[in-house]
């Protein structure tokens, strides 16, 4: 063989053995997600989406697990070497996930996330920021409450007191309907009046001052206050079932709850549906913006994952801003970048726009469960207009000794 031919030869052999070559092969990596039954499809899609994204760096294979949302933190917490590596949870769970470090610091855009959902000071920021370290991604703002109100009846400008709007329905012999059967909804009166109650620092009882009688309002005077509502002819004490059907007859023109009623009071009210912040009340002569409790949703990395760097990633795809706009549109949730709740496709909803306007004036509750069972017997008591007529501030003191036992 020459050498020209044997030179054409070699370099033939060459190049047969770097095409079997090829590139090295991909990364393997596997992820698993857990979420509730409502986001199932769309974080199904979402994951879709970021496996295509990353296709050409990676081999990604994500699971996309159905969990109940209340019994995560525990599945986390018992087991968390076999937990998925990105969960959701919702802001009550989120004091346990985090002492028994269940929770990895956020690692993708912090500040730029942080900045998004309002700042540091903000409820949905400041639950989950400890020693300036982000525990999880900020998904929701939806789990609150507000307004609905029947327009035929109501303007934008009655829907701002509450003494306006009991007026009017007395005159229309209609009624203004919340449940006071519950904590949930009567904290709105105390926080508005700067009261409030949380868990003590260590976690083993609750802190509460419903009953305070050194601040400039005090819990009587927001006693009296509830007590003035509930005499009126205008107002009545209706849980949630019963101020559907009351809405249905006519009887219910307006309903403090959740976006979780808006397409029930839509089909009902029509085109007179509509829904706003809650209204300011009076009490001691001063007119108090109602506050209501703020619900919200975040998304967790197990810091034992495996693929803790994928993990960040794909809980920070999961809420980032495009995908907080397709989780409204799927699923009705209230963004929690707020860039995303004042966008146009959002805002056109009455309900999610009432309970954004709404989250300036709502705070997160972080309480333990002797909370619940005084103040329904308190709200009761009011809605019924005190009818042992008991010493407003004894009942107050034997409330907030149920609270903090």
């Amino acid at each position: 063989m020459n050498m020209r031919k044997k030179a054409l030869f070699i370099l033939g052999i060459c190049m047969i053995y770097m095409s079997g070559c090829g590139e090295e092969p991909k990364e393997k990596v596997n992820l698993s997600v857990w979420t509730a039954k409502e986001d199932l499809q769309v974080v199904r899609e979402m994951v879709g989406q970021f496996t295509e994204d990353y296709q050409d760096q990676i081999d990604l294979e994500i699971t996309v697990q159905l969990e109940d949302v209340t019994g995560i933190k525990a599945m986390v917490i018992d087991k968390l070497d076999s937990a998925a590596d990105v969960y959701s949870f919702p802001d009550d769970q989120f004091r346990d996930l985090y002492e028994n470090q269940a929770l990895a610091t956020v690692s993708e855009d912090k500040e730029k996330i942080m900045e998004s959902c309002g700042g540091r000071e903000s409820g949905i920021v400041e639950k989950v920021l400890k020693e300036d370290e982000l525990y999880a991604y900020p998904c929701t703002n939806s789990n609150g409450y507000f307004m609905y109100y029947n327009s035929k009846y109501f303007t934008e400008d009655d829907v701002k007191d509450l003494d306006t709007m009991l007026s009017i329905a007395e005159k229309n012999k209609k009624y203004i309907a919340m449940d006071w059967t519950g904590g949930w909804y009567t904290y709105s009166f105390f926080k508005a009046a700067g009261l409030d109650v949380h868990l003590s620092e260590d976690g083993s009882h609750n802190v509460c001052n419903f009953n305070s009688i050194t601040e400039e309002i005090t819990g009587r005077d927001v006693a009296e206050a509830m007590l003035k509502i509930a005499s009126s002819k205008g107002f009545e004490n209706m849980t949630n079932d019963c101020a559907l059907e009351d809405i249905k007859s006519g009887d219910v023109i307006a309903y403090v709850s959740g976006t979780w009623n808006a397409t029930n009071y839509e089909n009902i009210w029509g085109q007179y549906y509509s829904a706003a912040k809650l209204p300011q009340y009076t009490v001691k002569g001063k007119k108090l913006q109602m506050y209501s409790v703020a619900g919200y949703k975040y998304m967790g990395v197990n810091p034992q994952s495996k693929h803790l760097d994928w993990a960040q990633k794909l809980a920070a795809y999961l809420t980032n801003y495009e995908n907080q706009i397709l989780r409204y549109r799927k699923v009705g949730e209230c963004p929690a970048d707020i860039h995303a709740a004042e966008s146009e496709v959002v805002q056109k909803s009455k309900a999610v726009s009432a309970l954004y306007q709404q989250s300036k004036y709502a705070q997160s509750l972080e309480i333990g469960d002797n909370y619940w069972n005084p103040m329904s017997m308190f709200g009761i008591y009011m809605a019924a207009r005190n009818p042992d007529y008991k010493k407003l501030q004894t009942l107050l003191d034997y409330v907030v000794e149920e609270i903090e036992e």
